[in-house]
């Protein structure tokens, strides 16, 4: 029995590869989350939060003239640091696996929320009714990232609605998605 059964790592390689089986690799738009993701929300946050913690752990060291501080103060950091790991472990989660995989029969959206939760939506291309993207903010402009949104023919909210955020050159990747699902016109 797998405890973790929805936490494979090597999910997003299996599931690519049975697409490109079925359809070929030249009908298969591969789409993850782009690396000012990992940089903005993973790597330079878990930098500082190394950097805080080792600085405070320096300092509570230096400080000889009370056991209080080395024995009560330290584990304090140190729990304090991983409680402010658990969110990042969550970002780099979402940053590896979630992805989504655009073919001829329409759009797959898999969304790994946490180590037993995995959502898959899909999407078929004849109730595609609109393809946006959506660049925002100055780090988006610069980095050319943004998100595409994928809405459905149902107006009901969360039905049918597929939102891909951090896309690397999101204009780009909507006309390759359009190539792909050969479609009228969105």
């Amino acid at each position: 029995m797998k405890i973790f059964s929805n936490f494979d790592t090597q999910f997003k390689k299996k599931v690519y590869q049975e697409f490109v089986m079925e359809y070929g690799e030249q009908n298969i738009l591969l789409i993850s989350r782009s690396r000012l993701f990992g940089w903005l929300y993973i790597y330079v946050p878990a930098l500082s939060y190394i950097s805080a913690c080792v600085l405070l752990l320096v300092i509570l060291s230096n400080y000889s003239w009370t056991v209080w501080i080395k024995y009560v103060g330290a584990p304090i950091v140190i729990l304090s640091f991983l409680y402010l790991l658990f969110p990042l472990i969550k970002k780099y989660i979402d940053y590896k696996l979630d992805f989504a995989i655009i073919s001829p029969r329409g759009v797959n959206s898999f969304n790994q929320s946490w180590i037993f939760r995995r959502q898959n939506k899909f999407l078929n291309k004849q109730n595609i009714r609109t393809i946006s993207v959506n660049q925002h903010g100055f780090m988006h402009s610069l980095f050319n990232n943004g998100e595409i949104i994928i809405l459905s023919e149902w107006w009901a909210t969360d039905v049918g609605d597929i939102q891909l955020l951090y896309v690397p050159k999101p204009e780009e990747a909507r006309q390759k998605m359009k190539k792909v699902l050969v479609m009228r016109e969105i």
